[in-house]
């Protein structure tokens, strides 16, 4: 009797045990309701590794999975007879903070406006992005004059207006650097510090930032491709020598770095492709012509995978006099690789010696950057 006992008391502890097992890796379902968008169709489930999708069905769909990290991710909808989905529609697009449990998403006429319940790291995403978005309005025309008067060649507008971009981009910093410091243990702390870590329109100091993160955050995927970003950040920085590289130019004649010693290189990684590179042609046109009989060089590495798309945008924005290399393997350039640029526009101003003097110098800080070299040297 007392064996019957035990083994039913062991049965009773696998039981409990199992259960707790599987509240633990229990996953998300996602539940949800369009039928206010009757040619629905499709609705796709994308995040960093996680792609699905689910048919509609009677205004319904479904989604189910597990995700090991909080995430965002987004629902992108596809109406009938639409073929296939290429671009982002903003209307059919529906961004939402996803982690294990039930996530409920109860669609208006139109997806994007739909409500979603998918608890609270999901309206905390949603709270610091409104905040964060009210900062990005106010930037995005202060942004585009600033860019306006570089086309114009208006140094004087483009310094006023950049005092002012440069008061939001605190600000903004400031906002996500107070969230961080309440909350270092929540995903969206991640996101937050991510945000901050583009090339040109955020603050460059988002390492102070990632180092707010607990370090649990620090360690998922996404904290490592961020402490990966600052080890390529704090890489050739000023006072290194440049490595020596070589780069086909337009006509297939290789291209050395060594081949400038003695002069100002400034080396800029683009494509044709990326448009805030391209944006800041016009600025870099206006210092070459500038400081051109100074023996400042500029030498345009394009990333490009099409010779004919990189020749066009060459055409287009007037850059002809910039020495233009590239090897069209696109992200896999070779120069790209040696310097880690992983990310465009980038850009290194070389010294005659070929010691980087600095390091992602765009609008009026190049301007400003050589202005203080040639001053001294008149």
């Amino acid at each position: 009797m007392r064996k019957i006992s035990l083994m039913f008391l062991c049965f009773i502890l696998m039981g409990t045990f199992n259960l707790k097992s599987q509240e633990k890796t229990a996953g998300y379902t996602i539940y949800g309701d369009v039928t206010a968008i009757p040619d629905a169709e499709m609705v796709y489930l994308t995040a960093s590794n996680l792609s699905d999708s689910a048919k509609v069905k009677d205004g319904k769909f479904a989604f189910k999975g597990f995700i090991g990290t909080p995430e965002r991710a987004a629902l992108r909808l596809k109406h009938r007879g639409q073929g296939r989905i290429t671009t982002i529609i903003h209307e059919d697009n529906l961004k939402l903070f996803l982690s294990n449990g039930k996530v409920f998403v109860k669609s208006a006429d139109k997806f994007n406006t739909s409500t979603i319940n998918a608890g609270k790291l999901h309206d905390e995403y949603i709270t610091y992005y409104a905040g964060l978005f009210k900062i990005y309005n106010a930037m995005q025309p202060v942004n585009t004059r600033y860019y306006a008067y570089a086309r114009e060649n208006n140094t004087k507008l483009m310094q006023e207006t950049k005092v002012k971009l440069d008061s939001l981009r605190a600000i903004e910093f400031a906002y996500a650097t107070d969230f961080i410091r309440k909350k270092p243990k929540s995903p969206i702390a991640l996101y937050a510090v991510q945000e901050l870590a583009k090339p040109i329109a955020n603050p460059p100091d988002f390492p102070s930032a990632f180092l707010l993160l607990d370090t649990s955050l620090q360690q998922t995927p996404l904290g490592r491709s961020l402490q990966k970003m600052i080890d390529v950040k704090n890489s050739y920085v000023k006072g290194h020598l440049i490595p020596d590289f070589a780069q086909p130019d337009l006509s297939g004649k290789l291209v050395k770095v060594g081949d400038f010693r003695g002069k100002y290189l400034f080396i800029d990684f683009w494509a044709s492709w990326c448009g805030p590179c391209r944006l800041e042609n016009p600025n870099l046109k206006r210092s070459f012509e500038k400081y051109k009989n100074d023996g400042f060089v500029v030498l345009a590495v394009s990333i490009d995978e099409s010779k004919e798309k990189w020749i066009n945008a060459i055409n287009q924005d007037g850059t002809d006099n910039f020495i233009h290399v590239g090897d069209m393997k696109g992200r896999a350039n070779s120069a790209a690789q040696l310097l880690k640029v992983s990310s465009i526009p980038q850009n290194f101003l070389i010294d005659p010696s070929g010691k980087i003097l600095g390091k992602n110098l765009h609008g009026l800080d190049l301007d400003n950057a050589l202005e203080k070299i040639f001053n001294n040297l008149r």
